[in-house]
């Protein structure tokens, strides 16, 4: 391997400000081995952009970091939990992954979202209202409970519920995150199965008694047709439970701390508020979300200069790409008013975000409230983020109204 498409860091340094890194590789090494997360990393917007629309670069082929620990999980626990399959739509190819995505698409359909918004201005306002302190933590407060609550009730979840689940799925994310070890891997597996035991018990449920809900669509699939195994709708639940408010919850967070630091733009939205939908892209781009995604080579491959061999992994740092001067000028500035806006925080190609129009929705909604309600906001404390390099969100953000 030549030494030139080596490039080493502590991937700890990538939590509270990951784009100097990100600079000094676009800069340095745009495609670059880090031993230290055993892949390739990609930091260019075209380069990201080219990996993710190339079906040459799969999901299916790629080794989960929890592969092993998951086995020696099972051997001690199998019997406790409900079998589910090992893959979901995330780490699936065609045709599998076709099969599996138009299962769910029509749950996010534009009228279906439209009809969705009244509930989530509905339960936003009501959240808000509660929250008339002196100071409050956005995130356990708004950003976490609006994404859940619309969730729960798209799936069928008992709001009683919320509370569990929101602890499960944080603890799910962490095998997102290539760089963990042991112990958070093992804490990872152990969420997803119980969450898994929670599933089975609601669609033995919905299956007695099925309600407007997504799960309980999904049940009938399983039991007309053959599309869909009980395994396959366990592995769906539980990305859909988990997936459809962890971005939205960051999105939120992120966002409002970014209007928090550059009050500029956000006198800009609390005086047009038709710059919203622009002005939540510009948040998506600045700080993205979902960081990093991985993908596998099929075959022996060039991304730019470098040979990446058949089956490694490569990561693109979507949070890289979004600041690559190459595709938005300036691009470290925050700017709600930015036009021609490119980012990939909802990915691209066949494994673009399905729950990409649900969030924008939900921000939306959340941001017009929040601009309305606490129009002077001020930070209250130090923030604080997520010990996750892969889903980019705060921990705490503490406002004074």
């Amino acid at each position: 391997m030549p030494d030139n498409d080596q490039f080493e860091f502590n991937p700890s340094m990538l939590v509270n400000d990951p784009y100097p890194i990100y600079r000094a590789l676009r800069e340095a090494s745009p495609v670059a081995y880090i031993d230290s997360l055993k892949s390739y990393v990609v930091t260019r917007y075209e380069d990201c952009t080219k990996i993710l629309k190339d079906i040459n670069f799969g999901k299916q082929r790629i080794t989960l970091n929890t592969h092993d620990l998951e086995k020696q999980f099972l051997a001690v626990n199998g019997d406790k939990y409900p079998q589910t399959e090992e893959k979901s739509i995330l780490t699936l190819d065609p045709p599998d992954h076709t099969r599996l995505r138009s299962l769910v698409s029509r749950a996010f359909t534009p009228r279906v979202i439209e009809s969705l918004k009244p509930f989530v201005r509905t339960i936003t306002s009501s959240i808000i209202e509660m929250n008339a302190v002196r100071q409050f933590d956005v995130i356990s407060s708004i950003a976490a409970p609006v994404p859940a609550y619309v969730i729960a009730k798209m799936m069928g979840v008992p709001d009683s519920d919320r509370d569990n689940f929101k602890k499960m799925s944080d603890d799910v994310i962490l095998s997102l995150d290539p760089s963990k070890g042991k112990e958070d891997l093992m804490k990872s597996i152990k969420a997803y199965y119980e969450l898994a035991s929670y599933f089975n018990r609601l669609i033995e449920l919905k299956a007695k008694e099925p309600g407007d809900d997504l799960t309980s669509s999904l049940i009938k699939i399983r039991d007309t047709g053959g599309k869909l195994s009980h395994s396959e709708l366990l592995s769906m639940c539980i990305l859909l439970l988990v997936a459809g408010h962890e971005t939205t919850t960051n999105l939120i967070g992120n966002g409002f701390y970014a209007l928090l630091r550059h009050r500029e733009q956000m006198d800009i939205l609390k005086n047009d508020s038709s710059a919203l939908k622009n002005g939540i892209e510009e948040m998506l781009r600045y700080e993205s979300p979902v960081q990093m995604t991985s993908r596998s080579a099929s075959e022996n491959v060039f991304v730019g200069d470098i040979e990446i061999n058949k089956g490694r992994r490569i990561i693109t740092l979507l949070g890289s790409a979004n600041r690559d001067p190459a595709a938005n000028d300036d691009p470290d500035s925050f700017n709600v008013e930015r036009k021609n806006i490119k980012h990939l925080s909802f990915s691209e190609g066949i494994h673009f975000c399905l729950g990409a129009p649900l969030a924008r929705m939900e921000a939306e909604v959340v941001f017009d409230l929040l601009l309305l309600k606490y129009p002077d906001a001020k930070i209250a404390a130090e923030p604080k983020w997520k010990e996750n390099i892969t889903m980019r969100g705060l921990e705490s953000l503490v406002i004074k109204p």
